[in-house]
């Protein structure tokens, strides 16, 4: 055996049993820590407080969004246009900038859970509205290649997707669902 490799299976050896030695002292000083407790606590307020991360999360996007469109600021205001070209652009921008910004607030406040979802679902069918009517805009290559555009509206999946958690969650704390 040469000189190398015996060099080499040592340097080996020796790197292997500092990493279970690093490996040990860790699990050691994590233990010491007491860090399954702070996960613990993390975890608990994940628990505990979930619903109002999504609830404001939902609300931010919405109001946000809202607000910009009645001034004509919103990125998405060519789009939302020619996909909704029969309707005229000012007064619709109106509307659907106090409807989302309202909606948002509707996130807010639990008891308007239920119907808040729907108008939502309601609004999210609006939302892909250009994967009809401007096929060309979201898409790069049809049927799996979006563009930019494309990439920003079938983004609002995992919007539904907490929306759905929310109302789940809330059925099931006001047992109208087991």
């Amino acid at each position: 055996m040469n000189r190398n490799k015996v060099f080499r299976i040592s340097l080996s050896k020796n790197l292997t049993l500092k990493l279970i030695i690093i490996i040990i002292c860790s699990n050691l000083l994590l233990r010491k820590m007491n860090l399954h407790s702070v996960e613990q606590k993390v975890y608990t307020i994940f628990n505990n407080y979930s619903d109002w991360f999504l609830r404001i999360s939902i609300a931010i996007i919405y109001i946000w969004f809202g607000i910009l469109k009645p001034f004509d600021s919103s990125p998405a205001a060519d789009l939302v246009a020619n996909s909704i070209y029969f309707l005229p652009r000012e007064p619709f921008f109106i509307f659907l900038g106090v409807w989302e910004t309202v909606l948002g607030i509707m996130f807010l406040i639990p008891r308007l859970t239920k119907i808040t979802f729907w108008i939502f679902i309601l609004h999210m069918g609006g939302t892909f509205t250009p994967f009809i009517t401007l096929t060309d805009t979201v898409f790069t290559k049809f049927p799996y290649g979006f563009s930019l555009e494309g990439q920003y509206i079938i983004k609002n999946i995992v919007l539904i997707s907490a929306a759905v958690a929310i109302l789940v969650n809330h059925l099931r704390k006001t047992k109208e669902l087991d």
